[in-house]
């Protein structure tokens, strides 16, 4: 039988969620920015986005852009975060994330 002291707890996906997201978004520097999304997301992630396929490399441009586009900083506002019931048939945990508004401070 395994030591349970030695096992890992994992976070919530949703918990997970807030805080990569925070980290992602809100980071003081462009470079803190990217290196919170090379912790998140692995370099072969598969992502769409609009329903076009979006590599590793067009998230650092998008979340770049966002930065850019604000002289203040971004802020992410979580109003709504549901996590549903593993999938029996695909063990997957489903996220709900909506009304997550985005703005500078």
């Amino acid at each position: 039988m395994a030591n349970m002291a030695n096992v890992a707890k994992l976070s919530s996906l949703s918990k997970w969620s807030v805080q990569h997201i925070k980290d992602i978004f809100e980071s003081s520097t462009d470079e803190s920015s990217l290196r919170a999304i090379r912790k998140a997301f692995t370099d072969n992630i598969t992502a769409t986005i609009n329903g076009a396929p979006l590599p590793r490399a067009g998230i650092d441009q998008l979340v770049l852009a966002m930065r850019k586009s604000s002289k203040t900083g971004l802020k992410v506002d979580w109003r709504q975060a549901v996590e549903v019931a593993r999938d029996p048939k695909t063990c997957r945990v489903s996220l709900s994330l909506s009304n997550i508004p985005m703005s500078a401070f």
